[in-house]
């Protein structure tokens, strides 16, 4: 599968070296580009992946039994935080962008474990369309 890699066009040659490190070091076959406009987002930065959702989804969680669902919540989690790091802001997010659906899912560094639990149950088809974002309160992904 391929992923594109949006960044926001404030990010920094090295930023864009650290984040291309991290894609190559998953093994993420995609590019890394400096093309995101911030459309006026109140985020320090964005690191848009434009992806098919449902096979992305289902990669990560849906097909893998529950054993390695619970092993697979941790690996997102991971790649997140360390797109994170590489953009050495934690205030940013790092967004799953399926653009045929119209789907996006924010996903921050601090996320708790079990808002990447909630996604893996949720799988694909419950969050198609729509904007998600994770509700502390409710402890529960909300569509804007």
């Amino acid at each position: 599968m391929k992923i594109d890699l949006l960044l926001d066009s404030d990010a920094s040659s090295s930023e864009v070296a650290a984040v291309t490190a991290v894609v190559q070091e998953e093994g993420i076959c995609g590019t890394v580009e400096t093309t995101w406009a911030s459309r006026g987002l109140d985020f320090p930065w964005v690191i848009a992946l434009l992806v098919p959702l449902g096979v992305f989804v289902n990669a990560f969680f849906s097909n893998l039994g529950k054993e390695a669902a619970r092993d697979a919540y941790p690996r997102l989690r991971q790649l997140v935080c360390r797109l994170s790091g590489a953009r050495r802001n934690s205030n940013g997010v790092v967004e799953l962008w399926d653009d045929n659906s119209r789907t996006h899912i924010i996903l921050t560094a601090d996320l708790p474990s079990e808002a990447y639990e909630a996604l893996a149950q949720k799988g694909f088809e419950q969050l198609k369309g729509g904007y998600w974002v994770w509700d502390s309160d409710l402890e529960d992904w909300t569509r804007f």
